[in-house]
């Protein structure tokens, strides 16, 4: 590959990112589904590296907090499982922004009983040591 190009499309689609904050909790659950089944036909194989994990999750991590979230059980279990899917594969540097918003108190909260903490914690606290 020349360049290494990262885009949105090596995991999703706009469409796929506007779902996620759809008002219906089908369209948001069709939406996680289709993330889900991506990244894992994806995770492993050697074109998947580090550089295009992070595009995509500085596209994505917002969307997937949101639904940390979410009212549906299962749009926040899907969540969880992409997140945690996808935060082993870059460095703690890379997902900083995650761990920014997971230290935010609600959605630490929600993090906490989805466990997305756990995917987590290996991330450094901003200003010092130590872990989330």
């Amino acid at each position: 590959m020349r360049g290494q190009v990262v885009s949105m499309a090596e995991i999703c689609t706009q469409r796929d990112l506007n779902c996620l904050s759809d008002p219906d909790r089908s369209t948001r659950k069709r939406a996680l589904e289709k993330i889900s089944k991506d990244v894992n036909a994806r995770v492993g194989k050697p074109d998947f590296t580090a550089d295009v994990v992070k595009g995509n999750l500085d596209l994505l991590h917002k969307p997937l907090l949101k639904c940390v979230k979410d009212p549906a059980e299962k749009c926040r279990e899907l969540s969880v499982t992409i997140l945690a899917a996808l935060v082993p594969l870059v460095t703690a540097k890379d997902v900083e922004a995650i761990a920014a918003e997971v230290r935010s108190r609600s959605c630490r909260l929600a993090c906490l009983s989805a466990g997305v903490v756990a995917a987590l914690c290996v991330l450094p606290v901003a200003g010092g040591g130590g872990a989330l």
